[in-house]
């Protein structure tokens, strides 16, 4: 019994502690209203952007229960992957570029460095 208080308070504060940025920014939405943006606008909205938030997690719901803890460990190294993958790919992208890029244009960027 103690197990499922301890869960019901950790996602409670798990709950309250990720949704004080969306506080402000209601609070934000609702300063704004006028005759063309009205407070259903901004309570559909809310509402309309939970539900969705629910149905795109509920595949990673079952798909905990179906892959191996182990495994599910290993996917926070996918976003380290993407981004040195994309890092690596800028560095070929930058070095694209400086290629084509003329002598005049390059100038003119060593010009924008030190005037800026």
């Amino acid at each position: 019994m103690e197990e499922l208080i301890a869960s019901f308070v950790t996602g409670f504060t798990a709950f309250t502690a990720t949704n004080l940025d969306d506080l402000v920014i209601l609070t934000l939405f609702f300063s704004q209203v006028n005759s063309t943006f009205h407070r259903r606008h901004i309570v559909i909205g809310q509402y309309l952007g939970f539900t969705l938030l629910v149905i795109v997690s509920i595949p990673g719901f079952f798909g905990g229960l179906i892959l191996p803890d182990r495994w599910i460990g290993l996917l926070g190294l996918a976003p380290i992957a993407i981004g040195l993958n994309q890092w690596m790919n800028k560095q070929n992208d930058d070095f694209e570029e400086e290629n084509n890029n003329s002598e005049e244009s390059q100038s003119s960027l060593v010009l924008h460095y030190f005037l800026c």
